[in-house]
Formats: structure tokens, sequence, C-alpha cells
């Protein structure tokens, strides 16, 4: 419902004034009427347009507990929807997820293909690897469009089994970690958010806030407003996250501050100066509706100004402001019945298209989907089978279809009051205001008033980040995407003349898989000598033959194939918001103490697990290595690499770019597709990414010289980083990439030789996840004498309804004891993130409830 207020000339009585409100509040919705302005139909259009062609996609990832110990398996879920609706995405169909360590070096890779929602993946994580707090990221190349990607990040705590006490960025001691105000800092930091975006002399504001201490945490703190005087307008109070509200009325002229008065910190702070002429938008989320009140002091009032409302780029309200008598004051009514849930934007647009205030708000619905949990017992012995069935439904108690995805764990595997992103906060909260939130399932733990409200304040205190609208006119003009998105894997590449890899010749090309099956495709390139065949869908790897042959010419030249990388890399960025130490508690001492004895048992009755020593194999090729060592020697100006590579004993390298060999660097970072790839050795003390120095064969040489070289044409590469490039001056600051070509060394060449017309290739498809192991007591195994200390009882990536709506799972309890936890997260085929956990209790007494 929409109508507007003018403001009354005349005193009006209280009660008829109240009448009179309540009236226009109930007054037909307007939200249907046409907008005769040129430019906000234009700005509607932006907005559709978006929506239709130039939407985000979303992706999430489950994994199946919270932490681990080394040696064991990260399993997980990649969630992949549209970014408007929720829905299965009909953009993309890979995915990649990443593991990255605290030096922002690749661990793991899995690029995966998504079918309906997801893809199922996994990680076994190096008995070597080193404990500290990684990281997951996931995304997918068509979000690299944004330009403010939303990548998925989750931080995995993985600790050293040998050096619990020691572990880097995990802290061993038990208690509270909440630190006095006076202890954390000298003086506290204070963010104002004026609502709407300004505050207006005369004009009844509303301003968020926000107090942090000097690693950002969130601050509890009472104070006033004072004016220039000191005298006190108005009183506030921080909650949790350090965030709160105060409404007042500033004076023409006059200047005013935040105090903070606690304990023995006295902090006083200016506030944004006020607008003398400006407007204010105010939102108040009554759960079945939104109040929207707009004022201005401005001597036009409200007219010709636009008010639009958009859920994630969906409109879900606008109204011209176009009648006479708008003067100061309008008021709106929004029904939030049948609206999905989520973050929606409210956005004040002047009459010439331009935004004047903005407002966040959270729109949850109050009867949404309903997740029951349940198992036969509450309490089991070991080893017995634990038979769980889920029911979801909606309001009304109709069965829910969708995809849903378990884990069954242990319950000393649990981040204790803070259960960190599930599918509903980060789909419907955290992606949309940048991923700053540092416990966005907080938020919805209960449907309180004071969570709600804590909720809002967090909308107050935050700006849309999907989209800036004097940027979304670019999306009204056709152009190419940047990054199409991914059906599958595509092989590219292009031909040249033989003996002059720089001239393009137009070919006939013929592609061949030499495995998995016979197949052959063959088709012409364009002028360029450009040539692509695919999507194909294939898991491992596959070989092939491509051939190429000039038509049209009497005397045929000799074709050179160079086949394109399909590797690529995005350059890490650590997430916004990164989480706190981890304390050695108790039940995380009877989680590592579960994790040890699985580990125990793995080595001493599995007989296929043994531990080897690391052998170097030194083949063939040793003679020619020898040769190469020595005349690098001999060349190189500098004494030792930081890191040396030769191109022989790179495997996988067949068909890929120079740059894909820096890929093989510890740290260093390689990102885009060739013949447009760059890389980063090192960020330098401003902590801009810039570009190595590129040396081939011994001479300088720029970006735009090496972009197109292929690891075919080198021998070896040298990587200089910090003393190692001092030879280099100050162009070695950023690192040094030292390459040495074929004939520079004057050494023998590997075999075999590139043939004209004709190359092979091997190219990886996508990951093929392996299936969890879930072993069956009820039918007795020689196997099963095995101790059994599983610290996730069950995994199952891809959970599917019977004909009743219902799901069901079976998995058998382990010789573990204590607590344990079944955590069901997934979507719904209408775009609905669903999430719940239940628990039961594993004992070796034969007692149930």
């Amino acid at each position: 419902m929409v109508h507007y207020i003018s403001p009354p000339t005349n005193k009006i009585p209280f009660g008829l004034f109240v009448s009179l409100l309540f009236t226009l509040l109930q007054s037909p919705d307007l939200n249907s009427q046409e907008v005769e302005n040129l430019h906000h139909q234009t700005i509607l259009k932006e907005l559709r347009h978006y929506a239709a062609t130039g939407g985000p996609e979303k992706i999430y990832v489950q994994t199946d507990k919270e932490f681990y110990l080394n040696g064991e398996t990260i399993w997980f879920k990649a969630y992949l929807v549209d970014g408007i609706t929720h829905t299965q995405s009909t953009r993309s169909k890979i995915a990649y997820v990443e593991l990255w360590n605290e030096k922002d070096s690749l661990i793991a890779l899995r690029k995966l293909y998504v079918e309906d929602f997801g893809a199922a993946g996994d990680i076994k994580i190096d008995n070597s690897l080193q404990g500290g707090t990684y990281t997951l990221r996931a995304y997918t190349k068509y979000m690299l469009n944004e330009k403010e990607p939303a990548f998925f990040f989750k931080q995995v705590p993985i600790w050293d089994s040998e050096k619990i006490v020691a572990e880097p960025g995990l802290s061993t001691e038990e208690g509270d970690t909440d630190i006095p105000l006076q202890a954390t800092m000298v003086r506290p930091n204070i963010e104002f958010f004026p609502e709407g975006g300004h505050l207006v002399e005369g004009l009844y504001n509303v301003m968020g806030l926000k107090v942090t201490d000097k690693q950002g945490n969130g601050l509890p703190v009472q104070g006033s407003l004072v004016d220039e005087n000191g005298t006190p307008v108005a009183f506030f109070r921080t909650f949790d996250f350090g965030l709160g509200s105060v409404n007042f009325t500033p004076e023409t002229g006059k200047t005013y501050f935040a105090r903070i008065d606690d304990g023995e910190i006295s902090v006083s702070s200016p506030l944004p100066k006020p607008l003398p002429k400006g407007y204010v938008l105010n939102l108040k989320n009554k759960g079945d509706h939104i109040l929207i009140n707009v004022t201005s002091n401005h001597e036009s009032g409200l007219q010709g100004l636009f008010l639009l409302g958009h859920l994630r780029g969906e409109i879900i309200y606008k109204h011209h402001i176009d009648r006479p008598n708008a003067k100061g004051n309008a008021v709106f009514k929004l029904s939030t019945e049948g609206l999905r849930d989520g973050v929606a934007q409210f956005t004040l647009f002047a009459e010439d298209g331009e935004p004047l205030c903005e407002r966040l708000v959270f729109l949850d619905s109050p009867a949404n989907l309903e997740l029951a949990i349940s198992t036969e017992f509450m309490d089991y012995d070991l080893r017995e089978p634990v038979s769980t069935t889920i029911a979801l439904k909606d309001q009304t108690g109709e069965p829910m279809i969708g995809e849903l995805s378990v884990s069954v764990f242990s319950g000393d595997n649990n981040f204790k009051g803070n259960r960190g992103t599930n599918i509903k906060s980060w789909l419907l909260l955290d992606s949309d205001i940048g991923g700053t939130v540092p416990d966005p399932d907080y938020f919805f733990m209960d449907n309180s008033s004071s969570r709600k409200q804590l909720l809002d304040l967090l909308m107050l205190t935050h700006g849309w980040r999907r989209f800036v609208w004097k940027d979304l006119r670019d999306t009204l003009t056709t152009k190419v995407l940047a990054h199409a998105p991914e059906k599958g894997v595509v092989i590219r590449g292009r031909t040249t003349a033989f003996y002059n890899s720089s001239k393009p010749l137009k070919s006939q090309v013929r592609f061949t898989i030499l495995d998995n099956g016979a197949y052959q495709e063959q088709g012409d390139t364009n002028p360029e000598g450009e040539f692509s065949f695919g999507p194909f869908i294939f898991q491992d790897s596959i070989q092939g033959v491509l051939e190429a042959f000039v038509l049209g010419k009497k005397r045929k030249p000799k074709v050179a194939i160079y086949t394109d990388s399909i590797s690529f890399s995005v350059p890490f960025k650590h997430p916004a918001v990164q989480s706190g130490s981890l304390n050695l508690t108790q039940s995380l001492q009877d989680y590592l103490e579960k994790a040890r004895k699985k580990r125990e048992a793995d080595f001493t009755y599995d007989p296929k697990i043994t531990q080897l020593e690391e052998v170097t194999v030194i083949g063939e090729e040793k003679t020619r290595a020898q040769l190469i060592q020595e005349k690098a020697t001999e060349y190189a100006i500098y004494k030792e690499p930081t890191m040396r590579l030769f191109t022989d004993s790179l495997p996988g390298i067949q068909g890929a770019s120079m740059m894909d060999m820096l890929r093989r660097v510890p740290g260093a970072q390689v990102f885009g597709t060739y013949p447009d790839q760059k890389a980063i050795l090192r960020v330098t003390s401003s902590f801009k990414p810039l570009e190595p120095l590129y040396v081939v064969d011994g001479a300088p040489a720029t970006w735009e010289f090496v972009r197109f070289m292929m690891a075919s044409q080198v021998v070896f590469m040298d990587v200089l980083r910090g003393g190692a490039a001092a030879i280099y001056g100050v162009r070695g600051g950023t690192g040094v990439v030292v390459i040495y070509t074929k004939g520079s060394l004057l050494v023998p060449p590997p075999k075999p030789k590139r043939i004209p017309g004709v190359t092979s290739f091997n190219v990886s498809g996508v990951y093929k996840a392996r299936e969890f192991y879930s072993p069956n007591y009820a039918v007795p195994k020689k196997e099963h004498e095995k101790p059994d200390y599983r610290t996730t009882l069950h995994w199952e990536p891809k959970l599917l309804a019977t004909e009743k709506g219902t799901y069901s799972l079976l998995f058998h309890t382990g010789d573990g004891t204590g607590e344990y936890i079944i955590k069901v997260e997934g979507m719904t085929r209408d775009g609905r993130p669903v999430e719940g956990l239940s628990r039961f209790t594993v004992t070796d007494e034969d007692s149930k409830m």
C-alpha cells in the first residue's frame, strides 16, 4: 500500500490525525503505477536488464565439519545458484573450490561439474601439512565479470597432531577471550551511518553507530551526543558487534560530537556535518509490512522524486511522487506478503535520476520453511545403526522438494557460541553486503525481537555491494563478457606458420580423442588462426591429437599448432572478515584424541598404508641436465636462484604457456588466460601487486614480449626473490623471472621434436569426487576388527527425496562416545535455502530414551 501525507498547515487533533494516517496507509496500492519521467524509466530499464542478463551467480560450500587434523579429508558440497532468484543457475556448469594457506599459496584446487544445484568434492589433507588457519575459496569464471566478485570464503583451522601446543594462529589457551575495553585500546574507533546517507538540519534523523577496537572487534559501550557547548542532546548504547543507533534533530549551524564515557575511557569524536538542505529516508521493518517515511526541507519538497525498492535486483516497489501538494513529508507502506527473504535496497532518486538516499532492510518471512530432523532414539550404543528422517515442509504443511546435503560429525568439532556461516546466512545476508559480517549466522539463531533489532542495525550500517547505480548504465550497452559462463572443458588454440609463430594461418583443424571412446571433430579456424572445440565434460584427463592443414593453396605451407592452456588462477585476496583464534578447550582435546586414535588404527590395520621416505629418481635426462646446469652457471650474473624450473621435469606441461610454469612456484600468482596472463611474485610495501622483471636469454624483456611464449620454447626458468634478485637493483624489487630459451645454451634439444601439422595434447577434466566410506556393521566382515574412531560418521552430499517428500538416511556409529551432530543444508527448487541441526549421543551402555 502507498500514499503520501503533506504537513498540515493548521493543528489537527491527535486522534483525528492518527485516524487520517491509518486511512491513508491503507489506500490502494500504487506500486504498479506507470513512470513517465524518462530518467526514472531508464533506471527501471537498467535494473530489469541487470536482472535478466547481467545478474550474478552465488556459490556456497558446505564442509563435513568445522576444523580438521592433518591427514584427514575435507568433504564438501558446492551449491551454485542464480544470484537473484536463488534457483538453479542457468549460466555456469563449472565451479572452482580452492584451499589456500596463510602465506597465500595454493594448496589444492578442485574443478567441479555442477549438476542441478551443486557438486560434491573432497580434499585430502597431507600428513605433513603445517598447522594453521587455511581458507576455502569458491567461485565461477562468470563471477569475475563483477567489479567486486562475491567469492565464497570459509576459514578452516587445520591442526598438526605432532605440534598441537605450537600451532601457528591457533590459540592453546582455555577460557574467555573477552578483554576489558580499557586493556584492548587507548582510543576506540567510532563510525557514523546517517540513515539514508546524510544528516539534515531541522529534520528528525536516525543515525547508526559502530564502535570497534583497533583489531576491528565490536565493543558494547554507552555514550551521548553533545553539541559544541557540551550540552547533551541524545544518548546511545551499542550492543553485539558494536552496533547501535541514536535519534536526534540537528539544529542549524551547530556542530555535534559523540562522547563515550565508559570506565576509564573518555573519547569524543565529531559527527558528520549536517546538510543545510537535503532529504531523509527512514524505514521501519514491522514484519508483515515496511513503513517508509521520506522527508525534506527543500522548498520544492518531494515533487518529482522517485522511490525504488529491489531485492537482489528484482523490483519489489516503485513510486513516482508527482502530485503538486507533495511538500516535505510522505509515508508509504509496503506489504511483505509474497516477497522473498533477503537484503532489499530502497533508493530515493532526484527528478534527473541522481540517487539521493539509500537504505537497506532485511526481509524475513515470519512463516517460512520448517525443517525437522529426527532419529529413532536419542542415545545409541557403539556400532549401532542410526535411522534418520528429514522432513521439509512449507508454512502450509506441504512437503518441499529440493536438494540437501547431510553431515554427521563429532560434537567436539563445533565452534562453541559461533556457528560461523551457513547456507542461509551466506546467500541471504553475507554475500550481498560484501562478506563483512563476523558471525552472520548469529542473526538467524532465533526469531527474538532483539535479534531482529540487531539485524536492522546491521542493515543501517551497511551499503549495497552488488552494484553502484552510476555503473549500472554500462549493462545497457551490448558488450562481450570478459569471462563467459563456463559450460565444460574447451580445447582452444591457434595455427601459425611453422617457422614463424607470429604469423597466423587460416587452417582446417581435426580434433581426435584417443581414449574414453573414439571421437573426432573437424572445423575451420578464423582468419587469425584461432580454433576451439567443446565444451566437453569428462573426468580425470584425456589424450588426443590435433591435425591442421591449409586449404585452397597449391603450395601447402607447413603449419604449427599451439594449444592454449586451460588452467588459470585468480589472485588470492584475504576475506574481509577473518575468524579469531581457536581455543584448545577440553572438547577440542577430545576431538584430537579421537582423530589420533583413528590414524593409529589406519596404520595398524590397513596393510596398504605405508610410510615411505622421499626418493628422487634420476633418469636418462641426467646428462642433459648437467649440461644445462653448467651453461646456466656460466651465463648467469647472479649466484643461486630462489627456484629453478626445468621444462623437461614438469609433468603435464604439454601445451602450457610460459606463464603456466610460474604456477609451480610457491607463492607466485598467475591470473588471466593465454595470451593475457600476468604473474605476481611478491607484493610491495605499498600493497600494490606489480609485475616482476622479465629477462630472456640475458636481456630484459617486456610483458608484451613474453606473454606469447610457450613452455615448449623454454629450456629452464630461474625465479629470483629478495637477495637473489639484488644484482638487478630496484628493478628486481618485485622479483625477477629469468628465461632461457631453446638454442640459447647450445645444449642438445629434448625429444620428440615438433612436427608440422600435428600435435598431441593431454587435458585434465573435472574432478571426480571420492565416495565417502561408511561401514555397515549389520554385515559381519573381517575389516570390522579395526577400531572405528571416525570423527565424521556419515557424509551424504546429495540426498534425494522419497515419493512422500521426505528424506531418509541410515548409518552406523563407531567406537567413539559422546555427542554427535546431524547437520543438514540445502536448497528448495523455488530458491529457498534451508539449514538445521540435530543431536544424539553415543555411549557404551544399552540405554535409550
